[in-house]
């Protein structure tokens, strides 16, 4: 009987060692893959914070085109007002020289009529 208590007894520890080398190669897989996970969440991150970075020059690149646009809108008005303006003074310009071409003419008809009329050609 011990001979068959010592067999079980020897049979329950290789079953025991089995058991644990089996539990061992689960925990050093499981610590694998968790080793796997945290060195992607890692990459993850890294990946994350670059991204951020980016986000970051975009949004600031985006601020300075928006300034750009609203300075070069001010000066485009600026000078639409100083188009219009000169338009108006070219428009006051050309009816001022038009005034003094009717003038011309209207003084160069009554000189004509004038040495038409005239022996010689001299008014007296």
């Amino acid at each position: 009987e011990s001979f068959s208590a010592a067999g079980e007894a020897t049979a329950d520890a290789e079953v025991a060692a089995s058991s644990a080398a089996a539990k061992k190669e689960e925990a050093a897989q499981a610590l694998r893959s968790a080793e796997a996970k945290a060195k992607r969440a890692e990459e993850c991150s890294r990946e994350a914070h670059a991204k951020e970075e980016e986000v970051k020059k975009l949004l600031a690149q985006a601020e300075e085109h928006r300034e750009e646009a609203a300075k070069l809108r001010a000066a485009a008005d600026v000078a639409e007002k100083e188009s219009a303006k000169a338009d108006a003074l070219a428009a006051e310009r050309a009816e001022v020289a038009a005034k003094a071409t009717a003038k011309a003419k209207e003084a160069a008809a009554e000189l004509a009529e004038l040495d038409g009329g005239a022996p010689g050609g001299a008014a007296r």
